[in-house]
């Protein structure tokens, strides 16, 4: 089986912000692909990894991780995060998986 690689942000399925004033209203889901679905125990290791990851920043929040067939969701996040802590943090758990 191939190793599991990250693709790409998946945009046309990046999540809106209520924006209401509430807090963490300005967060949102953002997809981001898998070149292949995980398996059952992969997925489970995404999330407990995601969880408890081998290194990580002050911004790491965990518990927003989820895996839907081909790609991870990072609930209550934006593009930025993503972008400058959580794709980091991410690739880890993705290189994790393969040691």
């Amino acid at each position: 089986m191939e190793p599991l690689k990250l693709t790409e942000v998946l945009m046309a399925d990046v999540g809106r912000p209520r924006n209401d004033g509430t807090r963490g209203s300005g967060l949102y889901a953002v997809p981001i692909g898998l070149n292949r679905a995980p398996d059952s125990v992969e997925a489970q290791f995404l999330v407990r990894h995601w969880d408890s990851p081998p290194r990580f920043t002050t911004r790491h929040r965990p518990g927003i991780l989820t895996v839907l067939t081909d790609r991870v969701i990072l609930e209550r996040t934006t593009i930025d995060e993503v972008e400058t802590c959580h794709a980091e943090t991410l690739r880890l758990v993705i290189k994790s998986m393969r040691q």
